[in-house]
């Protein structure tokens, strides 16, 4: 049957009417008069569908049973009577009293009641309900098409939740009794349904509603409970929250989930903003630091007017500044390694908030925060070291006898003052003399904290001892590369190193390219025969800065060996050579990494840890930079400026080193004579790149 501009509300009545068992024409016509008050013929005709012949046949049954009155007016119109609506009010209540009986008597189940409760909950909290379009099943196997179960409704707002109500029907249909452990398997079934679910609509959780009678609700739930026992394993992946219709606090229940998941949302919103902002920030740190560097590289090569003298004492202070370059750009690399497999891990949890696809606890992004403000102060630390060393060269080559004697945070040749010298010479004269000897101590480890002096050590203590016994030896820092051997062929390789006698030998060695740690050990040992057929008692090769090819984060696996680690224990173990020998310097926090990984026996017998400075020892250092840079009426250190210096640095030297520069520019530019704890405040904390 057509209607044509039929009100909205039209359909209801003819479905009541005919409830009351009117036929499909008297009840059509009741509800168009009962809708529209009052209308003639022609209208009735023209909206109704009906013929003009069936209209005014059923209009005079229903003005002879009394329920339509006919006007006066020609042409005639028509509405319903008093009669009418008091007959069908009181049909309607006694058909809504018998209904209701017959549904209490049979119990039909609450299934629509419970999912008016969820929509309404929902509605409430800003949410959209929505029908899901035909979820697309996978095809992994037979079993998950047979048993899948598509959700009820989604439910929108910023974020996605789907809903999916299991009573007791569908639970049948599905064959799951949820007290028998043998229908477990279709449960696993079910929750890889809401996995592919929450996959295909990106829905942040889903939410599993049983609906099931009182009397089976205790072992429903320990049903559930042990099969999310046996099935934790997926079921930790699948991002859902189950709820039970009995439960007497049921929409309280629902209430809170979704207030505390929005909640949850905002939080992780804020947190996700401060890990964007955070990650940006640390880029802009590298691409400083990155600037800054090659900038100085730039000033290292110098116009052409500044080449013409050859070996200039100038040169020297140039080497060095550039040698601390290298160091914060080895830094800088070694923690860009760290920081680029963090981002990635990072930007794909932002990216995943931003599409409302995950909601990861705050402890997670917070994690993530801190391990980025972490280092962070290793990139604050590098930029403004090699921004000081910018500055500091571009001014000693425009005035060449201006310099900051504290700038030299790395060995200079002309300082020969070194921390617990005594101990480490003395470590040194035995070394070389097993060296010599071919005794069988033939490792020498030095670790300690960054800038606590191990390579002063190493270039100040030990090569000066082996040049001073005829050992020959060659210092390298270990590049930033997980691959030790080739990290350090090529460096090791260049005929500069070499006396001139051998370095055609070495021209010829260098073409070999050695792959592994035995072939690095084969030239090691050809270079070691070299050096004594020469007159020289042995070859010794010094590593320094280790940690440089070391994975900053251990594996889980407490077996994985890092490929530098299996390098070198090849390297110390495979030795035949009785005259060759390594020292070998490290970080303190990465020993521990280095000692577990050899294997040797009795390594502590050949580590030296760095001993910390004193305060008299920084007063010796002050007064050795002023002698050797000839600083005519230097500016005085208070001695109790010293010791809240070194409480600042933790003893530290080079960052000791750094306070004193801050300190010393201060006095420089505003001509001060004695340098106070007022100026220590003045300066604040300045960068320092800690473990």
């Amino acid at each position: 049957m057509l209607f044509h501009d039929m009100p909205d509300d039209f359909e209801p009545f003819v479905r009541a009417f005919q409830a009351t068992g009117q036929p499909e024409s008297d009840a059509t016509i009741l509800a168009f008069l009962i809708t529209s008050e009052i209308s003639s013929v022609e209208e009735i005709v023209r909206n109704s569908g009906l013929s003009r012949a069936k209209v005014y046949s059923t209009l005079n049954r229903l003005r002879k049973l009394g329920f339509v009155i006919q006007t006066n007016e020609r042409p005639a119109r028509y509405q319903v009577s008093e009669e009418l609506i008091d007959r069908i009010r009181t049909e309607m209540q006694g058909l809504f009293r018998f209904i209701s009986k017959r549904v209490d008597e049979v119990k039909i189940p609450e299934t629509k009641e419970i999912l008016g409760n969820i929509k309404e909950i929902l509605e409430k909290k800003g949410f959209t309900i929505e029908r899901p379009r035909l979820m697309k099943l996978s095809s992994d196997s037979q079993d998950s098409r047979e048993y899948a179960v598509s959700l009820d409704f989604l439910a929108n707002r910023e974020f996605s939740i789907g809903i999916l109500l299991l009573d007791e029907n569908r639970l049948k249909s599905l064959d799951i009794d949820l007290s028998d452990r043998f229908y477990s398997f279709i449960y696993y079934k079910l929750i890889d349904t809401i996995t592919a679910a929450n996959k295909q609509f990106e829905l942040l959780e889903s939410y599993l509603i049983f609906h099931v009678e009182p009397p089976k609700l205790t072992s429903v739930k320990r049903a559930i409970k042990r099969m999310r026992e046996e099935y934790s394993y997926i079921i930790d992946n699948a991002r859902f929250k189950e709820f039970y219709t009995h439960d007497k606090n049921f929409k309280i229940l629902l209430t809170k989930e979704i207030e505390n998941l929005t909640m949850q949302r905002r939080i992780a919103d804020n947190l996700s903003e401060d890990l964007r902002r955070k990650l940006e920030q640390i880029d802009d740190e590298i691409a400083l630091a990155n600037v800054h560097y090659a900038m100085i590289a730039d000033y290292v090569k110098m116009p052409e007017q500044w080449t013409k003298e050859k070996n200039r004492p100038q040169d020297k202070v140039i080497e060095c500044l550039q040698n601390i370059a290298d160091r914060e750009k080895r830094n800088l690399v070694s923690y860009q390694r760290k920081f680029m497999s963090l981002a990635i891990n990072l930007y794909d949890l932002v990216d995943k908030i931003d599409r409302k696809i995950y909601l990861p606890e705050a402890s997670e992004l917070e994690e993530g925060i801190n391990d980025l403000d972490s280092l962070d102060l290793k990139f604050k630390a590098i930029e403004f070291e090699l921004r000081k060393l910018r500055r500091a060269l571009r001014s000693f080559m425009q005035k060449m006898d201006d310099i900051n004697p504290f700038i030299f945070t790395e060995p200079y040749d002309l300082e020969n003052e070194v921390i617990n010298e005594k101990e480490m010479k003395a470590s040194a004269i035995e070394f070389s003399n097993s060296i010599a000897k071919g005794l069988p101590s033939y490792i020498q480890f030095i670790t300690g904290d960054p800038g606590s002096g191990k390579t002063k050590i190493l270039r100040h203590v030990f090569a000066r001892t082996l040049d001073s016994r005829r050992i020959g030896n060659v210092y390298i820092n270990c590049p930033v590369r997980l691959d030790l051997i080739a990290g350090i062929s090529e460096e090791f390789l260049q005929e500069s190193n070499f006396p001139k006698n051998m370095r055609n030998m070495v021209k010829s060695i260098r073409k070999d390219n050695p792959e592994t740690a035995l072939d690095f050990l084969y030239i090691l040992e050809d270079i070691c025969d070299a050096y004594m057929g020469i007159g020289y008692k042995g070859f010794t090769l010094i590593l320094d800065e280790l940690e440089n090819s070391l994975p900053h984060a251990e594996s889980e696996d407490s077996s994985f060996r890092p490929l530098a680690m299996r390098q070198l224990s090849d390297l110390l173990k495979s030795r035949t050579s009785k005259n060759l020998g390594f020292v070998i310097a490290c970080r303190e926090s990465m020993y521990s990494q280095v000692e577990r990984h050899l294997g040797l026996a009795n390594i502590n017998y050949f580590s030296h840890p760095v001993r910390s400075l004193n305060s008299i020892e920084i007063e010796r250092l002050i007064h050795t930079r002023y002698k050797i840079w000839k600083i005519n009426n230097p500016p005085e250190f208070e001695k109790r400026i010293i010791t809240q210096i070194l409480k600042k640095t933790n003893n530290n030297t080079r960052d000791t080193i750094k306070y004193l520069r801050e300190l010393y520019d201060i006095a420089r530019t505003e001509k001060k004579k004695r340098i106070s704890v007022i100026d220590l405040k003045r300066i604040g904390e300045i960068p320092l790149f800690k473990e």
